[in-house]
């Protein structure tokens, strides 16, 4: 392993993406069961959606 490999460090997570068969299944893990809260959710195309959840806060 190289020197800056290991000396990487994560500080903050600004944004993931992250796809989903069941668009519905997830949004109710992220707010249900993690806590998040909904920040958007916009249809698109063919009956999908772009949603964004976030820490409450």
């Amino acid at each position: 392993m190289t020197e800056t490999a290991r000396g990487a460090r994560f500080t903050e997570v600004g944004r993931v993406a992250v796809t989903v068969a069941d668009q519905d299944r997830a949004l109710e893990f992220y707010v249900g069961t993690l806590g998040f809260e909904k920040r958007a959710d916009i249809p698109f195309g063919d009956g999908h959606r772009w949603i964004e959840v976030a820490p409450v806060g």
